[in-house]
């Protein structure tokens, strides 16, 4: 087993856009690191390495295993039914859900204001949070909430629970929207992290890494999320929870500019995508500030040349091998 360990889980063809985080990661993993690729084969959503990333396949570092989620899922307890079958659409039940959950909050609230001493006091069921970004949402606790037709959902606890295929590794997680701008080798000796999502009290899981020997970590994060009944990264990843598990969360601005605030690109990552007649300035600069780029899905788009994204894909191709793919 290689020393270091960066993993990543796909359900159905590998996209043609996270060529750049494939090339970008390869190309800045250390020599005694490796690549896993989990591929899910839960009926339905199977990942299929395409034949413009067939090189994969001829790379050492990388190795391919297929490996069923929902079946590795219920190993660990957490039950989601395949290919469900409704009579209301989720998008109505959890509207509903949303509006009784407003009622109770409304009550809790009331209750602790006449109760001082129970501050903590919730009268949310199990899974269900309350959270400052995003609201009322829920994780696999609340079974009525649906999880099981999230796929984001189930590589949210699949990377939390996939660490122990590696305990003799540091792990680094990365989603397949983040290209790799910098050598790796700044994870020597580093903390357990994550990086922050913009100025929110919660850290991003598109980037998590986990050294060798860091238990309390490791094991933390499966504890709360157990004891949470969600995975989704503003409640696992709050503040007070990477605190409690000895978790830094790093700041953004070398990780994400699209909620960075003041970059050129804050809260327009498309701006990444399209054509540009600033696209190598842009691009130079993204390549010399960032130690990762976090693009957020558009997972269908096929980004330009002329864009900073194309000139970022070019290098990593010139540096690495001969194209793959093509692009207008």
């Amino acid at each position: 087993m290689a020393r270091n360990v960066i993993f990543s889980l796909w359900s159905g063809p590998l996209p043609a856009i996270s060529e750049l985080h494939f090339r970008s990661t390869l190309h800045h993993m250390g020599d005694d690191s490796g690549y896993h690729l989990f591929l899910d084969t839960s009926p339905g959503y199977e990942g299929v390495v395409t034949k413009e990333f067939e090189w994969l396949n001829d790379d050492p570092r990388v190795h391919i295993t297929h490996i069923s989620v929902l079946d590795y899922l219920r190993s660990h307890g957490i039950s989601l039914p395949e290919n469900p079958q409704h009579l209301i659409p989720t998008k109505t039940v959890r509207s509903w859900l949303r509006r009784w959950f407003l009622i109770v909050l409304g009550f809790q609230k009331l209750l602790r204001g006449l109760l001082p001493n129970q501050q903590s006091l919730s009268l949310l069921p199990h899974g269900v949070h309350d959270d400052p970004a995003f609201g009322i949402t829920a994780g696999h606790g609340f079974a009525l909430w649906r999880q099981e037709e999230d796929l984001s959902y189930r590589a949210d606890i699949f990377r939390v629970l996939a660490p122990e295929f590696f305990e003799e590794s540091s792990v680094l997680w990365l989603d397949l929207d983040v290209a790799v701008l910098a050598d790796l080798s700044w994870l020597n000796d580093r903390e357990p992290m994550v990086y922050r999502w913009g100025t929110y009290p919660f850290g991003n899981n598109a980037v998590i890494y986990l050294p060798q020997g860091r238990t309390m970590a490791r094991r933390g994060l499966v504890d709360s999320m157990n004891s949470l009944g969600a995975a989704r990264p503003w409640t696992l990843f709050s503040n007070d929870v990477c605190d409690e598990i000895g978790m830094d969360i790093l700041p953004v601005d070398e990780f994400d500019p699209s909620f960075t605030e003041g970059h050129e690109l804050y809260e327009d990552y498309a701006g990444l995508l399209i054509s540009s007649p600033e696209a190598h300035p842009l691009a130079e600069s993204l390549r010399s500030s960032l130690k990762m780029l976090h693009w957020h899905n558009s997972w269908r788009v096929t980004p330009p040349s002329d864009s900073a994204f194309g000139v970022i894909l070019d290098h990593y191709r010139s540096v690495s091998g001969p194209s793959v793919g093509s692009r207008d």
